[in-house]
């Protein structure tokens, strides 16, 4: 039996504000379905973040209908849990889609019958590692969406742990939240433990290909599918800080069009401003400039063109709000606050909502 593995999907992302970008998210996802389907898997496992945030538009919906349609017309069945980003309180997107027969929502009590094999599931819990254990399962398959102790940075930030996992009594765990697929497989006597990694660079740093799995069940073998997304161009590194950005531009100029040039430049005298703008006639989609930290003491008149990116200060406080402290409700206000897609005037009826839901 073969099962395709995916996750963090993330439709409906408007990357750098780009209706580009939010439909390079829905294309890799078809391409998924489009090898689910030519190859005949026995099923498509989303192990959570199908789409970037809990609201998605009317669009979004209508483009996720007509894909799991065809699964459905095909005879492959849709599993899957919910993530950080697309979880909400009580009935989720999945329990609408299950009621139309489009998918099913997976949960550790109740098994899916998979022709024989038993699959299991858990929506995302928390960032609390001492509130997120696995369920214990009776063989089978078992998805879940969280950070485990040997991806996580630093380590003690994952709140799952591997040997835990080991010991949950399902053969196969099939994992998402973690964006990398590289090394990301372990196997312990009869078990693996595997991130699939994301479909679309949600992060300029993911820099290796995106790309999905399928397990053979039986044999627990691996194959590997890399997807043909938006191409990003990477010039210069933070170790190899670029000093003449343009004429590493002109030498690549075959390669710009169309793809998110990120560039690390060092000592140079032109602003992230005019590098965009080099970039961008040359038919870049979008341009990040970055600047290292020796360039940024350089001098005080170039403090405003130092600034951080504001996608490295969304990184930033993501990273600090993982490590905290915080209830289930803060992270969920949080959420709400910092969703693009919220309008302020709907924010206080949001935070309000979500007050009244916790009985507070």
């Amino acid at each position: 039996m073969r099962i395709l593995h995916t996750a963090d999907t993330h439709l409906g992302f408007r990357q750098y504000g780009l209706q580009d970008r939010r439909d390079d998210f829905f294309k890799a996802f078809e391409q998924v379905v489009n090898v689910a389907i030519e190859t005949k898997v026995d099923a498509l496992v989303h192990a959570g973040d199908l789409f970037d945030n809990r609201f998605p538009t009317t669009e979004d919906l209508v483009e996720i209908f007509g894909q799991l349609s065809r699964l459905k017309a095909c005879g492959i069945p849709f599993l899957g849990v919910t993530g950080n980003h697309d979880g909400k309180r009580g009935k989720q997107w999945l329990d609408l889609f299950a009621q139309l027969g489009l998918a099913k929502h997976l949960n550790p009590t109740t098994l899916f019958d998979l022709k024989g094999v038993p699959v299991w599931g858990m929506d995302y819990v928390s960032r609390h590692r001492q509130q997120v254990k696995p369920p214990q399962v009776d063989g089978g398959i078992l998805v879940m969406h969280q950070m485990l102790d040997v991806v996580a940075v630093p380590r003690e930030q994952g709140e799952l742990l591997l040997e835990e996992l080991f010991q949950c009594g399902a053969r196969l765990i099939l994992l998402g939240d973690y964006h990398e697929h590289k090394d990301c497989v372990w196997r312990q006597s009869d078990v693996a433990v595997s991130y699939c990694g994301s479909t679309e660079r949600f992060s300029s740093s993911e820099r290796d290909r995106r790309g999905f799995t399928i397990f053979d069940f039986e044999t627990l073998r691996l194959e590997r599918h890399e997807l043909d997304t938006r191409p990003f161009l990477y010039l210069g590194s933070a170790k190899e800080p670029l000093e003449d950005p343009i004429s590493e531009l002109e030498a690549l100029a075959h390669l710009v069009p169309g793809a998110v040039v990120v560039i690390e430049v060092g000592d140079c005298p032109l602003t992230p401003r005019q590098l965009q703008e080099e970039a961008v006639s040359r038919g870049a989609l979008y341009v990040r400039v970055k600047r290292t930290q020796r360039d940024q003491q350089s001098s005080p008149s170039t403090a405003m063109a130092q600034l951080p990116h504001i996608e490295q200060v969304d990184e930033a406080i993501t990273s600090a709000l993982k490590g905290a402290s915080f209830s289930p409700l803060a992270h969920k206000v949080d959420e709400v606050l910092r969703d693009p897609s919220v309008l302020v005037s709907h924010v206080d009826k949001r935070t309000t909502q979500l007050l009244d839901e916790a009985d507070l």
